[in-house]
C-alpha cells in the first residue's frame, strides 16, 4: 500500500498515464509527507487506518525483508504466504522468485533498499525454503500460480470490500 514511497516513477513512466507523472510525483510527495519515507512502515500505518483487525496488521508488518528469516523458521503459514505471496508479484504481473529477484535487483540497484549480494543470496535461501515448506502443503507446483490461473481471482477481488 505504501509501495509509492519508494517507487521510481521514470522507470514506469508509461504506468503514468493517462493523469501524468507530475500527478504521480504528488501523490508520492504527499505519502510520504503523511506516512514517512518508509513504505513498510507506511503500509502499517495506513492498515491501522483502515481499523484492519490486530491479525491483518500482524500480517502486513511481517512481510519485509528483515523477518525473512524469522518467518521462515515459525509456523505461522499465514506470514509465509504473505511473503512469498510479494515475493511472487511484479508491476507487470506474476512471475517466480528468481526473475522477481532479479527484476528487484535491477528495479532498485540504486535505491537504499538494494541488497547487496551477500543480502540477496541469504534472502532467497529463505524465500526458496518458504517456498518449499509451503508448496509441501498443496496439490499445485509454484508454477501453477500465474497471470492465467489467477485472474478469475483478480476479477473477484476488484470488488472487494474490506
Amino acid at each position: 500500500m505504501g509501495n509509492i514511497i519508494k517507487f521510481n516513477l521514470n522507470y514506469f513512466s508509461e504506468d503514468n498515464e493517462p493523469e501524468g507523472q507530475e500527478y504521480w510525483e504528488k501523490v508520492k510527495y504527499d505519502f510520504i509527507i503523511k506516512y514517512g519515507n518508509d513504505e513498510h512502515k507506511a503500509s502499517a500505518l495506513i492498515a491501522k487506518e483502515l481499523g484492519l483487525s490486530d491479525r491483518i496488521l500482524e500480517l502486513v508488518n511481517c512481510v519485509d525483508s528483515g523477518s525473512i528469516e524469522l518467518v521462515r523458521m515459525n509456523d505461522d503459514f499465514s506470514q509465509k504466504i504473505c511473503i512469498y505471496a510479494d515475493n511472487r508479484v511484479t508491476p507487470y504481473g506474476i512471475t517466480s522468485i528468481e526473475e522477481r529477484s532479479l527484476e528487484a535487483k535491477e528495479r532498485y540497484k540504486d535505491h537504499s533498499h538494494a541488497f547487496d549480494e551477500e543480502r540477496r543470496e541469504f534472502f532467497m535461501e529463505n524465500i526458496k525454503e518458504m517456498e518449499k515448506q509451503i508448496f509441501s502443503r498443496c496439490s499445485i507446483e509454484p508454477g501453477n500460480i500465474n497471470d492465467v490461473s489467477s485472474k478469475k481471482y483478480v476479477k473477484e477481488l476488484i470488488d472487494f470490500s474490506i
